[in-house]
């Protein structure tokens, strides 16, 4: 799979998450674990 990167100073990067059963709310009833998620990764290796 190729990404198309801007190498721009100050850029950023944009994602989405997705299931495949568009039908269930995993993603929502459980929003908060997300969070914690990126924010502890975000702690240990901080987004520029």
């Amino acid at each position: 799979m190729y990404y198309r990167r801007a190498l721009q100073p100050g850029g950023c990067y944009f994602f989405t998450v997705n299931i495949a059963d568009r039908d269930k709310t995993l993603l929502v009833s459980h929003i908060g674990c997300s969070v914690k998620l990126l924010d502890k990764l975000n702690s240990v290796i901080p987004f520029k």
